[in-house]
């Protein structure tokens, strides 16, 4: 006798499973939203002091924005774990999709290129 037998196991199942892709998704949502808001004060503050750098020429105030740059990414970190990881793990899967497409458009390609020679 199987674990899904019962048809309300299985409905249980199922209501669960979109459930969890709905969380999955609002996860996904606040993570984009907070990942631009931070890229957001980075590009504010990058943009300031490169501006500060090309301007007065001061090699101490671009230090100090720098690290205080850094601070404000490092704690950002801190303050959210979740989000941190959802941003590597959507840059390792952008990478990985990139990577495999290239390799998929070339296969193809030369797939057509056999299929037009004979």
């Amino acid at each position: 006798m199987s674990l899904f037998a019962n048809k309300t196991t299985a409905l249980k199942v199922d209501h669960d499973s979109h459930r969890l892709g709905a969380a999955l998704r609002s996860l996904k949502k606040d993570a984009a939203n907070e990942t631009a808001r931070q890229s957001h004060n980075l590009r504010n503050t990058m943009g300031s002091m490169l501006h500060s750098a090309h301007l007065d020429g001061r090699g101490a105030q671009v230090a100090a924005s720098t690290r205080r740059a850094g601070r404000m990414v490092s704690q950002s970190t801190r303050t959210h774990p979740v989000v941190t990881l959802a941003l590597a793990v959507g840059v390792i899967a952008l990478a990985g999709y990139l990577l495999t497409r290239r390799s998929q458009k070339a296969d193809y390609e030369s797939e057509s290129d056999s299929v037009d020679a004979v």
